[in-house]
């Protein structure tokens, strides 16, 4: 005969049964099943595993749509804007006109540009990029980030000494 209690120490058998504690572990540990704790460790783990991976999942898809409403706004709030908080003064700037165009640019597209070597060929070319030069007034230098005397004493290249314009030609790069 066996009784359970909930620790071996201090464990007394009730009154009237004479000192049977041999069994006593055999007969409580069913109710303490080894393998059934474990399984429930090895459940609870698993439970803290999913919740942290849901937790992470879901921080990362509210950074996701944030980031994603900040981009919309700020691309809303510049659109037409061209990037000109960080541009330099441009004598074209005032004469530059933007608009959309789709070009007809595949590989075998006709152009006036392709072709075999030829004077009409090479007479488009020479159009495209040779376009000259541009005068730029002295007060605008500051604002290309340039100044009319180098630090060697070279001197920046006017038009004519008449004016007070200097010597510039554009490039454009895209």
């Amino acid at each position: 005969m066996g009784f359970a209690c909930m620790t071996t120490l201090d464990c007394h058998p009730p009154d009237g049964v004479g000192g049977q504690s041999e069994g006593l572990v055999e007969e409580v540990s069913p109710f303490w099943n080894k393998d059934t704790t474990a399984r429930r460790g090895k459940r609870r783990i698993r439970q803290r595993i999913r919740s942290a991976r849901l937790t992470v999942l879901l921080a990362a898809l509210v950074a996701l749509v944030a980031s994603g409403i900040t981009s919309w706004i700020t691309a809303r709030s510049l659109s037409g804007v061209c990037n000109s908080r960080n541009d330099l003064w441009s004598p074209a700037r005032d004469n530059v006109e933007y608009f959309d165009l789709d070009i007809n640019n595949e590989f075998a597209a006709e152009s006036r540009y392709r072709g075999p070597p030829t004077p009409e060929l090479d007479a488009a070319w020479e159009e495209l990029w040779r376009f000259g030069y541009v005068g730029i007034p002295r007060d605008k230098l500051p604002e290309l980030n340039r100044q009319e005397h180098f630090p060697d004493g070279r001197t920046v290249a006017r038009i004519n000494r008449r004016t007070d314009h200097f010597q510039a030609s554009l490039e454009v790069f895209h």
